[in-house]
């Protein structure tokens, strides 16, 4: 190479590596600097970018985990409150066993009653001032509904399910029993007796119009009644006719049907009384009736003279409607005499005392038949005859009135020589002693009763319970307006998907949310608390569940919270890879870079006095 002064090549390419040098030295000074290997795009374009999306995740994830958190504060306040609520239905229960039990006078269950009333109130106090972060948890999100209270079995041996169809209804269905068995209804123990009262019976004749619902009881089987073919039919498409001695349920009202076309119409076996004022009539359910011509009170006459409970106010007097219309069977008493005696059945369903007596009083040469059924036309099958006579002879010729009336048992067929008439079991004679279709309607109200508990006031939102007369009875529950239920989600992801929602619902938590609104327990008979056991049971039941849920939701929280705290670690070490400097390697840069700009430094210096070896030529 010529020695130039115009040109130092030399110097200039010992210059040029010098500021490469000079540039790596100051990257590396940089990075060991600020213990990042990415300071600016320029460093790594790709890996910025990688970087930033892992840090928004990081951050993300992090926020996640405390919005989780959050979240279980929430979760551990709402079920730390209904902690007590638990405590409070638990005390209820025990208030409500104790006032059902019958060795408490009606006084104390008012006390108990001071006692429930308070829990409720204090319920409904914890509903509504439990909050989180001025978040009410258990007093839901202020928008009210309609919802059903849940029907209950009032204490009833049966089965008490909801309607698949239609959640608004239940169906009970009595454990079936009949005549002589004990049935338990509201408490109190029940014998059920025949029933002496003709409105139970229903003569063949005198059905004549079945309707779509009526359903016919024969041995065991049910038969409904098919109205577009006129015909009784059951499950399999079997049809089968009337015959006495079926269970008939119609018009809500279980009936035996008795007898044929041959029975006595309009005709009875005893003289029906002249009625006066003061004359009374018991119905079968022990309620007394006076015959009433005018009224005391208005001191006018009456339009309608009959049987009343009292005296009709001065007001009505003259329009008054008698409280009761004559039914077969009641016993009756006459002012005047003192006199007894049974009002007689029109269709010739009688009770047995009404046929006895009516034997009692016929002719001698009279011939009364006595046997088990009675054919289409009315003639007594498997009968035997008796002729009254003065006296009983041993060859059975003659009988004595007396004897014969003796003879006649609950559901014999009679014939006086007149009328043909169907021997109705004994009344009743203890409070405890019920028919079949009163143990139904007590069921029917204590059904009503239990099921009430919770509602609201107004008659709309009463329970109604349907007594079918066959022991099913259908239950349209009643209802209660409440709050819906708090709703919120927890967001516990870094990204928008929705799959990172974890929902909470909270239910109303007072005292209509929880069916116990008007709790009662003091009545003189302990039914009322006996009823309230079931819908304090209920109440437990939907506060273990609330709880359950939010503890599962919890439990999920702190799974949720582990694996964001795990993703944010493994996540933010994946970064640091990215975007943290390896300072060892970093190090061995800088040294070198350090070097070899020392080195450099040297080199240009020399280069520089490279040319001054010219100066000896130009001398």
């Amino acid at each position: 190479m010529a020695n130039s002064v115009q040109h130092n090549i030399t110097a200039l390419n010992a210059n040029r590596n010098f500021g490469i040098t000079q540039a790596t030295v100051a990257k590396s000074t940089e990075k060991l600097s600020s213990g990042y290997k990415i300071n600016r795009a320029a460093d790594d374009a790709a890996g910025l970018s990688i970087s930033e999306k892992m840090r928004r995740q990081i951050k993300g994830l992090t926020q996640a985990s405390s919005n989780a958190q959050d979240g279980i504060s929430a979760v551990q306040t709402a079920e730390g409150a209904l902690t007590e609520v638990h405590d409070m239905l638990q005390r209820m229960d025990e208030l409500a066993t104790k006032a059902a039990n019958g060795s408490l006078s009606e006084d104390d269950r008012k006390n108990v009653q001071d006692e429930v009333d308070t829990l409720l109130t204090e319920i409904d106090r914890v509903s509504e001032t439990t909050k989180f972060n001025e978040t009410y948890l258990l007093k839901g999100n202020g928008n009210k509904s309609v919802k059903t209270v849940n029907a209950h079995d009032a204490g009833l041996a049966g089965s008490l399910v909801d309607d698949a169809s239609d959640a608004t209804k239940a169906v009970f269905t009595a454990k079936a029993f009949g005549v002589g068995d004990t049935v338990k209804i509201g408490g109190t123990d029940y014998t059920i007796v025949g029933s002496a009262k003709s409105s139970d019976y229903q003569s063949i004749a005198e059905y004549t119009a079945p309707a779509a619902d009526d359903k016919l009881i024969q041995n065991g089987v049910t038969y409904s009644y098919d109205s577009a073919h006129t015909a009784w039919k059951d499950s399999n498409g079997n049809t089968t006719t009337l015959r006495a001695g079926d269970t008939l349920v119609t018009g809500g009202e279980k009936k035996t049907l008795v007898g044929a076309t041959g029975l006595a119409m309009n005709v009875s076996p005893e003289a029906t009384p002249s009625w006066a004022a003061g004359d009374t009539v018991t119905d079968s359910n022990g309620n007394t009736y006076t015959y009433q011509t005018e009224s005391t009170t208005a001191g006018v006459n009456l339009t309608n003279p009959g049987f009343y409970t009292a005296q009709p106010g001065a007001a009505v007097a003259g329009t008054a409607t008698p409280d009761y219309t004559l039914a077969g069977g009641e016993t009756y008493t006459i002012a005047a005499s003192g006199a007894t005696g049974t009002v007689p059945s029109p269709s010739g369903i009688a009770s047995i005392d009404s046929i006895k007596e009516n034997i009692k009083g016929l002719a001698a040469g009279t011939v009364v038949q006595i046997g088990s059924n009675i054919d289409s036309t009315g003639t007594v099958n498997d009968y035997k005859s008796y002729t009254i006579g003065v006296t009983t002879k041993a060859d059975g010729s003659v009988y004595t009135a007396d004897d014969v009336a003796d003879l006649v048992k609950a559901g014999n067929y009679v014939n006086n020589g007149t009328n043909t008439f169907y021997a109705l079991p004994s009344a009743a004679e203890k409070d405890t002693e019920i028919t079949v279709n009163e143990a139904y309607d007590k069921m029917a109200s204590a059904l009503e009763q239990a099921s009430n508990i919770g509602t609201d006031s107004d008659a709309n939102s009463k329970a109604v319970v349907k007594n079918n007369g066959d022991g099913t009875f259908e239950i349209t529950k009643g209802s209660v307006t409440v709050d819906n239920a708090l709703t919120f989600n927890l967001h516990v992801g870094a990204d928008a998907d929705l799959t990172n929602k974890i929902g909470v619902s909270i239910d109303t938590m007072n005292a209509s949310g929880l069916g116990i609104k008007g709790l009662n327990v003091k009545d003189a008979t302990g039914e009322a608390a006996t009823y309230a056991i079931d819908a304090i049971e209920d109440a437990i039941k939907k506060v273990s569940t609330q709880r359950s849920a939010l503890g599962a939701t919890q439990n999920r929280l702190e799974h949720t919270i582990k694996n964001l705290d795990n993703v944010v670690e493994n996540t933010t070490s994946a970064e640091q890879e990215i975007r943290d400097t390896d300072m060892a390697t970093e190090m061995v840069k800088f040294s070198s870079a350090n070097i070899l700009s020392q080195a450099g430094t040297s080199m240009l210096a020399q280069a520089n006095q490279s040319n001054q070896g010219i100066l000896s030529l130009l001398g």
